[in-house]
């Protein structure tokens, strides 16, 4: 239910409901070379696995349906609302600790700046199959270092980067069987040029499960457009 455009950044009526706000609890953020103190709800991360979990069973309601891949779009956008609300206290700290990083890195586009940084620090995530039908682990557990797989990663990514004002997208392929994201910003060189277009925007991919990967850099047998499904998040 959306009253207003702020609706569609918030958790359902149905997680609202069963998982009310409660108090916060303290976590730290390892990122380029900072101890980052932020919070999050202390019921955020079995909120969101149980959104996850609703989600998941709508989208298995399509799996052999024609209108699949909107399912899939539906899905991951439904998830990126339910956590873009409790992932904003520590896009805020994050923001805060490495926005002048993040200004040395790339003077010219500090935005970009920030995703490489970013994705750097989520290349280095223990990786995890997780363990649920939707073998998807929440964005508020892989924040918190729980073993994450790439759509977890790029989701999360894409909310964080969100939050800090910088247009996002998730790239997502049946074929390919892999995720990335994309966020709207100027590359820092011509070697970075691998884009992809979602809603009339040109997105910077980045590749969060391949360590050492810029931003803007994708493996040449995964470079094909038309087996890329883009979800637009707003």
């Amino acid at each position: 239910l959306a009253v207003d455009r702020r609706s569609y950044f918030e958790p359902g009526i149905i997680a609202s409901y069963a998982y009310p706000q409660t108090e916060r609890k303290n976590i730290t953020l390892e990122i380029n070379g900072h101890n980052i103190q932020t919070q999050i709800g202390k019921d955020d991360v079995e909120a969101s696995e149980f959104a996850v979990n609703c989600e998941y069973a709508v989208l298995t309601l399509y799996a052999n349906n024609d209108k699949w891949q909107e399912a899939w779009q539906r899905y991951y956008r439904a998830v990126f609302r339910d956590s873009y609300g409790r992932l904003r206290q520590a896009s805020f700290d994050i923001h805060n600790a490495l926005s002048q990083d993040a200004q040395q890195l790339n003077p010219h586009a500090p935005d970009e700046g920030m995703a490489q940084l970013l994705l750097a620090w989520t290349q280095g995530f223990s990786y995890a199959r997780e363990k649920n039908q939707a073998d998807f682990t929440s964005l508020p557990a892989a924040l918190t270092g729980t073993g994450s797989d790439c759509d977890s990663r790029s989701l999360l990514l894409c909310a964080l980067l969100e939050n800090m004002g910088t247009k996002t997208a998730l790239f997502v392929s049946r074929e390919y069987s892999h995720a990335v994201f994309g966020a709207d910003v100027q590359e820092a060189d011509k070697s970075q040029n691998a884009r992809m277009a979602a809603g009339g925007a040109s997105f910077l991919l980045g590749e969060t499960t391949a360590k050492g990967v810029k931003m803007g850099q994708i493996a040449q047998d995964m470079a094909d457009p038309k087996k890329w499904i883009p979800v637009e998040l707003q």
